[in-house]
């Protein structure tokens, strides 16, 4: 059985429909199961066949909006699934992403050698190295972010800032703030600086909003998917209380990276008086969860 036909058994036993019923919801709820009929699906179900991709995202949007995912078999299914989105998800990366990662050595050892640990832990030095990469790697002129404001996001309840180490030595990061839905649109179109934000801006843990994606590093494909799959772990946790995630680069060679996530990249545009291009993504979290990429890996 695999993961994709074991979820949907579940999904229609968590509501106690026989196959026919749960066709007729199915094909009522999207016009991709508009032909599908109880063989099929009972084909679907064993593993005998297998659905079109759209076909299981579509299945994916339908357990998602109808609650299935609060049912704690199906939560801790999805959870144990998306784990094994790390190898195929690093296979990927460094494949076609090589040169967002950057130009070092490639290296790999056992993932159980790296630690993670939450950066609001992390002493000064290490958060000022933090800031160094983040220079090094944006527009001249741009990154203006100064220690003692990302001690102050990092120390929020809500803040999701995660550091990987290999030996003592820091080798990735992910940085995720969450802000109000209208303070995200105002960033990713450029119309406020994601450095004019503190503290006061961001939301409680159980409050509705966006999460921006404030940085994410790593020195290899895998670190980057590691890191990938503990935000999303974590995104999947906190679903009830965000409607998207933002972000805003002004990384070119970030493009191929926001695509592999399927961000939807909403504005872009020219500063003209730091010369430099920027982009703006906003993308609804379900959709973020459903990705082609995650549906492709791990259904």
């Amino acid at each position: 059985m695999t993961a994709y036909s074991k979820l949907l058994r579940l999904c229609r036993q968590r509501g106690n429909l026989t196959q026919k019923a749960f066709v007729l919801e199915l094909s009522l709820f999207s016009e991709h199961f508009i032909d599908l009929n109880p063989v099929t699906l009972s084909r679907w179900e064993t593993g005998v066949t297998t659905p079109s991709i759209q076909k299981k995202k579509a299945l994916l949007h339908y357990i998602y909006e109808h609650g299935n995912l609060d049912d704690e078999v199906c939560n801790a299914h999805i959870k144990d699934i998306l784990m094994t989105m790390i190898v195929p998800l690093s296979e990927i990366l460094e494949y076609q992403c090589d040169e967002v990662i950057g130009t070092l050595p490639s290296f790999k050892v056992d993932m159980n050698q790296y630690t993670f640990s939450s950066l609001e832990k992390c002493s000064d030095e290490k958060l000022s190295y933090v800031l160094d990469i983040e220079l090094a790697n944006h527009a001249d002129h741009y990154y203006a972010l100064e220690l003692a404001r990302l001690r102050g996001w990092a120390m929020h309840e809500s803040s999701f800032f995660l550091g990987c180490e290999l030996d003592g030595a820091h080798i990735g990061h992910i940085m995720m703030l969450k802000i109000s839905s209208q303070l995200a649109k105002q960033v990713i179109q450029n119309k406020q600086s994601v450095f004019s934000i503190v503290t006061e801006d961001l939301l409680l843990l159980e409050k509705k909003g966006t999460y921006l994606v404030h940085t994410f590093f790593g020195m290899n494909s895998q670190i980057m998917a590691m890191l990938t799959v503990k935000a999303m772990l974590f995104i999947f946790e906190q679903r009830k209380s965000i409607e998207n995630i933002a972000m805003h680069t002004t990384r070119k060679d970030g493009m191929k990276l926001t695509r592999l996530y399927e961000n939807s990249i909403v504005s872009e545009g020219f500063d003209s008086k730091y010369n430099y291009k920027w982009y703006g993504m906003l993308t609804p979290v379900e959709e973020v969860l459903f990705s082609d990429t995650t549906a492709k890996m791990i259904f």
